[in-house]
């Protein structure tokens, strides 16, 4: 059928867009965070020099709303060139409730949103319930047990964990150079945050070479003068998906700490670092809860953890038996290709579609 994919302009986007047309579909991708308002004329040049003297101007709510605007309208535009059998949309902060109910009601094209984001974070939450009554689906990437906390009013809710792109991550084999550049005992690729420092203080005392992928985001450098041991272990910079899958590859363990540690709910979804490392062929020690237990096998596939005394007791566990490690990787690597790709999980959604809604 043809599926009209509202999605970031990146490797998930891109994932998601392979995805369908591998499964037999015609797909059109619009970027729907694509800047298109003041874009002609000497409009540019005004617009460079706000850039220049007003860093993210997006973040005001007039330069917001002047997107959100100019994005709404592109997007019924594509929509009326295109006419889809289903409009998907991932996340969609830029694009306005009344886009995505004209396209129901006056088109008669059914709408699909895989929101992806946490419900436990109040401003995604508030932008859910804010979206939700204007799709026919509504796919969180949290439990559906959530809902019992956080109600959302749409024709249908839906829980699609996060997935993963395998052309995209992938086992590789490193250069002698490259190992050297990127080993590990213990390995985080992502934002280091004052929620996770006290997991992270507790690896960077241990006798482990343990390196922290990516920016912190903590208030300021002074941080740094007070946690000596755990700023040593940052690599302080963007880390590319070319360059994870390296990191991932030298690493014994690698291990995932939710955004929400220590601040969501049991019923949690997964960020897509899990996804991503087990595509990799890394072993896997992440944060509990229920959607890690129902998507793979903890002990066999995966271990978890729960205090940062645990964790620590967990590493040195797997760092002194290899086999095991390296085996509940081989069997989360398979489980990850079996079940948690991009193409497995919106064959889901689109299964899910196709029984609430009349779809080709």
């Amino acid at each position: 059928m043809k599926i009209l994919l509202a999605d970031f302009p990146h490797y998930t986007g891109f994932g998601h867009r392979k995805a369908l047309e591998a499964m037999g579909h015609e797909v059109r991708f619009f970027d729907h965070m694509s800047d298109r308002h003041l874009t002609t004329g000497p409009l540019v040049a005004i617009k460079t020099l706000i850039k220049k003297v007003i860093p993210r101007p997006g973040r005001f709510k007039f330069v917001h709303r002047l997107q959100t605007a100019a994005t709404s309208g592109a997007f019924l535009d594509e929509i009326e060139a295109f006419r889809p059998d289903l409009i998907l949309v991932v996340k969609g902060s830029m694009i306005h409730p009344d886009a995505l109910q004209s396209a129901r009601e006056k088109l008669k094209i059914p709408t699909a949103c895989y929101f992806g984001e946490p419900l436990y974070e109040p401003e995604l939450r508030a932008l859910a319930e804010r979206l939700a009554p204007h799709f026919d689906l509504f796919f969180i990437l949290d439990e559906i047990e959530v809902l019992r906390e956080f109600p959302l009013r749409a024709g249908h809710v839906a829980t699609a964990p996060n997935n993963v792109d395998p052309e995209q991550f992938h086992p590789v084999t490193l250069s002698e150079e490259e190992r050297r550049r990127y080993e590990s005992d213990v390995a985080f690729v992502g934002i280091l945050r004052p929620n996770r420092l006290d997991l992270f203080r507790h690896l960077a005392r241990r006798p482990v070479r343990f390196r922290i992928w990516g920016s912190a985001s903590m208030g300021g450098e002074d941080w740094k003068g007070r946690e000596p041991e755990t700023s040593k272990c940052l690599e302080d910079r963007w880390i590319e998906a070319w360059e994870m899958e390296r990191i991932y590859a030298a690493s014994k363990i690698v291990v995932n700490v939710h955004g929400l540690y220590g601040r969501g709910g049991a019923y949690q979804g997964l960020p897509m670092r899990p996804f991503e490392v087990t595509a990799c062929g890394a072993f896997l020690l992440t944060d509990d809860c229920v959607q890690i237990r129902r998507l793979f096998r903890v002990g066999e596939e995966v271990d978890v953890y729960d205090t940062p005394e645990t964790l620590v007791s967990k590493v040195e566990y797997y760092l002194r038996h290899e086999s095991q490690r390296v085996d509940m990787a081989r069997r989360a690597h398979e489980r990850t290709l079996r079940e948690h790709t991009s193409r497995a999980r919106l064959g889901q959604i689109l299964e899910t579609a196709r029984a609430r809604v009349s779809l080709p």
